[in-house]
């Protein structure tokens, strides 16, 4: 479950720096993001989706702690 957290955190950071290069060179990452960005959508919904069960597995896993 750590390997996961940790996983998501390595996305955002991922998404989050391809997008402020995107700003910073827009020439150059246009034309290494040009042959995925029809796929571009699915990267952060994908780590909405696995954040919101990450979160959803933490707060189960306390809960259960507390028993």
């Amino acid at each position: 479950m750590v390997r996961f957290g940790y996983l998501l955190l390595a996305g955002w950071i991922g998404l989050f720096a391809t997008v402020a290069l995107a700003f910073v060179f827009p020439k150059g990452m246009g034309i290494i993001l040009r042959p995925m960005a029809s796929y571009f959508v699915l990267i952060p919904t994908s780590l909405l989706l696995g954040t919101a069960a990450y979160g959803a597995l933490r707060l189960y896993s306390s809960g259960m702690k507390r028993q």
